[in-house]
């Protein structure tokens, strides 16, 4: 299936403010991690990654070194 079937299918399923497709993991995350915080929830949040196994894989690795990041920074 394409990205753009898929992108079409899901915004009828879940409704167009909940669905993106970005051109890159990476990217992906970034939206879906800024678009998932809410005020006065600094302190979790929650995305969904599907996939393949390898593509989970790469997706776990990278939210957990952007968060690593994150947190050595706030300790400075």
């Amino acid at each position: 299936m394409s990205v753009a079937d898929l992108t079409k299918l899901a915004t009828q399923v879940f409704g167009a403010d909940r669905v993106f497709a970005e051109d890159t993991l990476q990217a992906a995350i970034d939206r879906a991690t800024k678009d998932a915080l809410r005020p006065l929830s600094d302190e979790s949040l929650a995305i969904l990654i599907t996939g393949s196994v390898v593509t989970v894989g790469e997706a776990r690795t990278a939210v957990r070194k952007k968060y690593a990041k994150l947190t050595e920074g706030s300790d400075k």
